[in-house]
């Protein structure tokens, strides 16, 4: 299918009438035609069946006529253990796009059709990956990449998260413990009403970008970082705070130039802070990936524009949401 590049299979032509059959409209472009497009316009590509006579046939539309190949007979097409994994995932992918639409429409529309297909086929993988089947542990999951990040299993500032997730235990059982662990952290962390998420964010939109430069070099510019958000900050290990300090300077150093790659690494740190490790290669957070793959001059300030843009963003988000919470 020409739109989303996806194969479909069909098996219920009767072969003991169809090569007849095809033969036969050969000489009629319009009943050819017919066949090979859909009332949405979908390009058929072949069709294709076997012979009582060891042969294949094959028809293919060229330009409105139709020609019949005599070939060979192959070997019947079989579904690996390979399609029927991919199959599978395109299954999954297209039940987490209904989901997405369905409970996070504001966040859908702000999503591409490409950025909706990553992000759907990741999770459909972890499906996979953590034996998830079920809807509401599915439904959990899709809670925890939203609120926390797609990649949040993989996530530094969230390892008991991960912990939660390959503990030897029911699915049903480990997802119960993951939304419950979510909205205990969320309060603690965010604060209830996201007074300390809103803190935070008012901090980071009235950054001076002059200022953060020039205090870039200084031996604690890392930490003012992790004094923006000091709740979120007393979660933080020792071991996990430098982890997210030595992430932030070796992403710095592959994608900005000599000079700005100590205000990088800052600016990527305070993304990493707030949004979690994984958000320079979640979709959710497209803006970063691209701003790190282009070829700009002053990537580094066009990164701290754009983060201190979607914090104003988040922060009228925030006060809706509470707003229409209080009425």
């Amino acid at each position: 299918v020409e739109a989303t590049k996806q194969w479909l299979f069909f098996r219920f032509w009767d072969p003991r009438i169809t090569p007849g059959y095809f033969t036969s409209i050969q000489t009629q472009p319009e009943t050819v035609t017919a066949w090979y497009k859909t009332q949405a316009t979908t390009q058929i590509h072949q069709i294709i069946g076997y012979t009582e006579k060891q042969h294949t046939w094959a028809i293919t539309p060229q330009w409105k006529k139709l020609t019949l190949l005599q070939t060979a007979r192959a070997e019947p097409f079989k579904f690996t253990h390979e399609w029927i994994k991919k199959l599978a995932i395109q299954h999954q992918a297209k039940y987490v796009r209904a989901l997405l639409t369905r409970d996070y429409p504001e966040l859908t529309r702000t999503l591409s059709d490409d950025l909706r297909i990553e992000f759907s086929e990741h999770l459909a993988k972890k499906f996979q990956y953590y034996n998830i089947s079920k809807s509401y542990s599915k439904e959990t999951y899709l809670l925890a990449a939203t609120f926390v990040g797609m990649r949040f299993d993989e996530d530094i500032v969230w390892p008991e998260l991960s912990n939660i997730l390959n503990k030897k235990e029911p699915c049903y059982l480990r997802m119960v413990e993951l939304k419950t662990m979510i909205f205990k952290e969320r309060d603690k962390v965010y604060g209830k009403q996201y007074n300390y998420y809103t803190c935070a964010l008012t901090k980071i939109a009235k950054q001076s970008e002059e200022k953060l430069f020039l205090t870039s070099h200084e031996p604690n510019a890392f930490d003012v970082i992790l004094k923006l958000f000091p709740e979120k900050s007393m979660k933080l290990s020792e071991n996990q705070a430098h982890s997210l300090i030595d992430l932030s300077k070796t992403q710095a150093k592959q994608h900005f130039s000599p000079e700005d790659q100590r205000a990088g690494a800052i600016i990527l740190l305070a993304h990493f802070f707030i949004l979690g490790s994984g958000c320079i290669d979640d979709p959710l957070h497209d803006y970063i990936r691209k701003i790190l793959h282009s070829n700009e001059s002053e990537k580094a300030r066009k990164l701290f524009r754009y983060g201190q843009k979607r914090a104003r963003s988040q922060l009228q988000l925030i006060k809706k949401y509470v707003t229409q919470n209080q009425c």
